[in-house]
């Protein structure tokens, strides 16, 4: 079993062409998606009161931290992959994989918190723990999501050294870029949340 496969990048073909473009637009429409969710939250919460206070869960620095990591992860692989450095490709996929993992398990206690906070809140707080939540909660669910085909390729191409080469890891790419865009969308949305706090 080799470790290296020589690298030789070719020009896309038209299936790959298109499939490039339909995770363009898929990217596109979820990032409608989460843009009118945290523009809705905006509008809200300076609507509200400015002597209330939001104090968001530490854990939700460690889970920004994970999931960056896990992003350079993953995009190792694919570079990896690109270049045929086949084992560094397999292991940075695994670790990519892992710490997603980690990411969700860092977010469950820390939603929770958010629910705990929620629950002990006046009235007119109430509204704004429970916008918190469901942003957290919509970025998760797409984390979980994303998750499905993550770990369809890693455990692929674990068992299957050759199903993936420099000539051909359309899916890898197709990962690789849900990955950064999740990535990208939850470093916004936790800031935005830092700032409105």
């Amino acid at each position: 079993m080799s470790a290296e496969i020589p690298a030789g990048r070719s020009a896309p073909s038209p299936e790959e062409g298109r499939n490039r473009l339909a995770m363009k637009l898929f990217l596109l429409s979820l990032g409608m998606l989460f843009a009118a969710s945290m523009i809705g939250y905006t509008v809200i919460r300076l609507r509200t009161t400015a002597d209330v206070r939001i104090h968001l869960p530490g854990l939700l620095w460690v889970s920004t931290a994970v999931i960056l990591i896990s992003s350079f992860a993953i995009q190792g692989a694919l570079s990896a992959v690109r270049d045929g450095r086949m084992t560094v490709f397999r292991r940075a996929l695994l670790a990519g994989f892992a710490l997603s993992l980690v990411f969700l398990a860092v977010q469950a206690p820390a939603l929770m918190q958010v629910l705990r906070d929620h629950a002990a809140l006046r009235a007119r707080e109430v509204y704004l723990y429970a916008l918190i939540f469901f942003l957290i909660l919509l970025h998760a669910a797409h984390v979980v999501g994303g998750l499905v085909p993550l770990g369809i390729v890693t455990v692929r191409a674990q068992r299957n050294p050759a199903a993936y080469t420099p000539q051909r890891h359309g899916t890898v790419r197709a990962v690789t870029m849900y990955w950064h865009f999740l990535d990208g969308v939850w470093i916004v949305m936790f800031l935005l949340l830092q700032l409105l706090g």
